[in-house]
């Protein structure tokens, strides 16, 4: 990676290796074809013998063709189909319940699939899936999402949470059916702050609210008749 006046060097468990000077701001780091860095800035290009993969560096040979997550009932169907491998590479599935920190829940797959079993519910989860050659290189598939529900309309999350002052709320919610439903944020009284009308289709529904005029405080958000969350604006 390049940084203000240099570029540095991490390998896989991004433990840094080495840094090279270049006493330039550099904004663009590309491998060359023998294995040599070149980092770019302003009015300036260098070459820096700093072996950044073992030689000869070539990208991995895979590719991935087909890759798919579906519900059935209770679990999650992961498929997936890369070129051909060879025997030289492992391939994992990764989890992850918020999009950005991902956990393997299946390494060394033989197949093209895996079922996660009686995954967590009313709850969006992400998956993908990295192949890895005896060097240690990997390559990652695009990130899909799945949720098991039980049928029902329901607030899936709701966040920031807390929330500041000035920030917009996002609510993923569940719907069953398109539909017109009314969005509410009321105070600790009961007291309607905000009153919103929104479209529902079937599916998780991303609604965004504007809540800059809200002060510091406990406030609850309804849409329909009984889906309630509550959540905190902070300073």
């Amino acid at each position: 990676m390049g940084t203000g006046s240099s570029v540095l060097k991490y390998n896989a468990s991004l433990t840094l290796l080495s840094t090279y000077a270049v006493g330039n701001p550099v904004y663009d780091v590309k491998i060359g074809s023998a294995g040599e860095i070149l980092a770019g800035g302003t009015n300036f290009l260098a070459s820096i013998n700093l072996s950044s993969c073992d030689s000869p560096c070539l990208p991995l040979a895979v590719k991935f063709e087909g890759f798919s997550v579906n519900v059935s009932e209770n679990d999650v169907l992961v498929r997936w189909k890369l070129s051909d491998l060879n025997g030289a590479y492992s391939v994992s599935v990764e989890k992850s319940t918020d999009g950005v920190s991902f956990n393997k829940i299946a390494v060394n797959c033989i197949t093209n699939e895996h079922i996660d079993k009686n995954a967590e519910k009313n709850k969006i989860l992400y998956y993908r899936i990295v192949a890895t050659d005896k060097d240690g290189h990997s390559i990652y598939s695009n990130v899909l999402s799945a949720i098991i529900t039980d049928n029902t309309n329901k607030i899936i999350s709701l966040y920031p949470n807390p929330l500041s002052q000035g920030s917009m709320l996002n609510i993923d919610y569940y719907g069953t059916a398109a539909q017109s439903m009314p969005v509410r944020i009321i105070d600790a009284l009961g007291k309607t702050i905000m009153q919103n009308t929104v479209t529902i289709y079937p599916g998780i529904n991303h609604i965004e609210l504007n809540l800059n005029h809200l002060n510091k405080g406990r406030y609850w958000v309804i849409i329909g008749n009984n889906q309630k969350q509550s959540f905190v604006v902070s300073e």
